[in-house]
């Protein structure tokens, strides 16, 4: 019997049997239960707004208005409409997969961590998707900027050139910050969550970005073979 898995940081979904994940759960469920989840998000980038609210602004997308809420050990971003526990928060502050992660996190608060079963093959799954993941994010990345460029100059354009209409200001603040938030992701795995964020966000705006970013030329070349080499890097330390 099999089940779709959604790995939180992967950005994609393949088989995985039940057999071989049912090890890990009791491991996970007692570093959850020791987890403060304001610490990792913290980490994450997150940070907690002002105010007796006490949301919390979000490190994924730009947020001058705190529009995240943490409750029952879950923080979620509601424009975003995603939701982490504190291991996936801690996977995003360390840019490195998940088992890579819960051991570590087993070791800061004492939870013993069972290695459990190694199936050849589910780890050869795995890193076939968590590869496919960090290309599929890169191609988006390079359509991004192309289009955010593109439509940075036009606006852009207006504000010198009247004539030709007059340039939305807000949107040209929220491409800035778009470009200025994919610019400055740090490493693979932060790229990746951005890419899973706007792909479920904004489905056909980022297949339109990714069949952009199909154009690929030698720069862009340069940075998937970066993110690969970096992602087979974290895989060896693991």
């Amino acid at each position: 019997m099999t089940q779709k898995i959604k790995p939180a940081c992967d950005g994609l979904q393949y088989n995985r049997t039940t057999d071989s994940l049912s090890w890990i759960g009791p491991t996970r469920d007692a570093v959850l239960r020791a987890a403060q989840i304001e610490v990792h998000a913290e980490r994450a980038g997150f940070r907690l707004g002002r105010g007796r609210a006490g949301k919390w602004h979000c490190a994924i997308h730009p947020d001058k208005n705190p529009s995240c809420t943490i409750r029952k050990g879950r923080l979620k971003c509601w424009p975003c409409n995603q939701i982490w526990n504190a291991i996936d928060l801690e996977m995003l502050a360390r840019g490195e997969p998940f088992m890579r992660t819960i051991r570590a996190m087993a070791a800061e608060y004492g939870v013993q961590f069972d290695e459990g079963p190694r199936n050849p093959l589910d780890e050869r799954r795995a890193a076939v998707a968590r590869r496919e993941a960090v290309q599929t994010a890169a191609a988006w990345r390079t359509g991004a900027l192309r289009i955010v460029e593109e439509m940075l100059v036009e606006e852009k354009g207006r504000l010198f050139n009247p004539g030709g209409g007059r340039a939305d200001e807000l949107l040209i603040r929220r491409l800035t910050d778009f470009e200025r938030s994919i610019r400055g992701a740090g490493g693979p795995w932060r790229l990746v969550e951005l890419y899973r964020v706007a792909a479920e966000t904004m489905p056909e705006v980022t297949q339109r970005m990714l069949a952009y970013g199909a154009k690929t030329g030698e720069a862009e070349r340069v940075f998937v073979e970066w993110l690969v080499d970096r992602l087979a890097a974290l895989q060896e330390a693991a």
